[in-house]
């Protein structure tokens, strides 16, 4: 018989005992818990951080367009567009960081950023409310 199992239930010290008991237990998972969160974090945040910049660049990769007029014109050229997601994946923020010689390069890439709408929702774990990018839209011809 455990010594919980001999304890007069109802007795105000019992009760008091009772409490403490589990209290003890709660700290002791959330102890373990928080120990668990601190490793994920160290082990798993810059692997998850990485992986969900790779997502985001693959989805502006899928929605990029070069322009048939610039194919046709021979414009070739590199802006980088400035863009913050925020927390559910939405575009909060979209502007040209650098701008390439032709201004119909630089609104095919903000346009692709807005194309490649909606994002994905930022990882939980990250902790963040908005995410901010720096991403170059490369536009070349084939030779």
């Amino acid at each position: 018989m455990s010594s919980y199992a001999a304890l007069d239930h109802g007795s105000p010290a019992s009760q008091h005992l009772l409490y403490f008991f589990l209290k003890f237990q709660l700290f002791l998972h959330l102890d373990k818990l928080q120990h668990l969160k601190d490793r994920f974090s160290a082990l798993e945040i810059g692997k998850l951080r990485q992986g969900f910049r790779k997502q985001i660049r693959h989805k502006v990769g899928k929605a990029k367009y070069y322009p048939r007029m610039a194919q046709r014109l021979g414009f070739e050229g590199k802006p980088v567009v400035s863009f913050t997601l925020g927390v559910k994946g939405e575009l909060l923020d979209l502007r040209l960081a650098q701008a390439s010689t032709y201004s119909l390069l630089n609104e095919a890439a903000l346009e692709t950023i807005r194309r490649g709408t909606p994002y994905p929702p930022i990882p939980g774990p990250l902790g963040k409310k908005s995410i901010s990018f720096d991403l170059p839209i490369l536009y070349t011809l084939e030779d």
